[in-house]
């Protein structure tokens, strides 16, 4: 009886989302009926494309909502808003060239808005611009605000320039100041194992696994063994990996890791019986993706 109360309350609760998904979409559309209307009677105001881009950019219609930003700014070029919310969906789109350009102009207009320079930090990431980033989160954190994720995204900038100490600095301030989440002490296990500073990495880790939800378990047992594998503690690094596969067999990267442990323990039978376990989960990973891109 309680199993199904218990698959009752689930299927009440999917229900629920979805029809309140399906109520708002219903409402946008609504509000862009409405704009459309008043687009009909003032085509030359440029806050009502960009009132409508917004409604389509919540709907993820960024062809539409691109189209409309684009009246926007023509019917208004100066305006640093309109810009940045065409940088938005570009970003949106993995276009982020365009975004950077349209980020930059929106700066141009608006230099005092510290979440542009946040925003642009992270597209400066997001194309290798490294230095770029920092330049721009220093900005950002020298303002005072304290925005959430700002010694995070500097950090990650750090580390990929080869700042580790600075890299480290910065996303402990981070967890500090918010309490870190499984980004930022995954992230500073990684820098520590960079600076081959193997116990600090491995507390990190062990923190992960005291505050994480059992889904992420498999990335932490598995990262743990990296190092376990690098300081010689391979028994160690295979018994991680055993758990790490337990909870997620189907990941083929886990048993290639696996493999290199019993080469090194010169158990050749189970290398090879790993490796070839690799390939095929792999092939498999391969074969989903190729279904998925049709």
């Amino acid at each position: 009886m309680k199993i199904i109360i218990f698959v009752i309350i689930i299927i009440n609760t999917i229900l629920t989302v979805v029809y309140s998904q399906a109520v708002q979409i219903d409402e946008i559309q609504t509000q862009i009926n409405e704009i459309n209307n008043e687009i009909k009677l003032s085509p030359q105001n440029a806050n009502l494309y960009y009132a409508r881009g917004r409604l389509y950019a919540r709907m993820e219609r960024f062809e539409e909502a691109l189209d409309d930003l684009r009246k926007a700014v023509l019917l208004y070029p100066e305006n640093a808003e309109y810009y940045s919310l065409k940088a938005d969906l570009y970003n949106s789109m993995g276009k982020y060239r365009e975004a950077l350009n349209d980020k930059n102009i929106a700066i141009r207009y608006d230099p005092n808005n510290i979440q542009y320079y946040f925003e642009r930090g992270v597209l400066y990431q997001n194309v290798g611009m490294f230095q770029e980033t920092v330049n721009d989160l220093t900005i950002v954190i020298n303002s005072g605000k304290n925005m959430r994720k700002a010694y995070t995204i500097r950090a990650f900038a750090y580390a990929k320039l080869g700042k580790l100490n600075e890299a480290i600095n910065d996303i402990t301030k981070e967890i500090d100041l918010f309490t870190g989440d499984f980004q930022d002490i995954f992230l500073r296990s990684e820098i520590y194992l960079l600076q081959n500073e193997f116990d600090e990495a491995i507390a990190d880790l062990n923190n992960l696994l005291l505050i994480s939800s059992r889904d992420l378990f498999p990335f932490i047992y598995t990262q743990r063994a990296q190092v376990y594998f690098i300081v010689g503690k391979l028994y160690e690094a295979l018994f991680d990996l055993n758990i790490a596969i337990g909870l997620n067999p189907q990941h083929p990267v886990i048993y290639l890791n696996r493999a290199n442990i019993y080469s090194k323990l010169a158990e050749n039978t189970n290398n090879i019986q790993e490796k070839n376990e690799y390939l095929r989960r792999a092939m498999e990973d391969n074969a989903i993706h190729d279904k998925l891109r049709r």
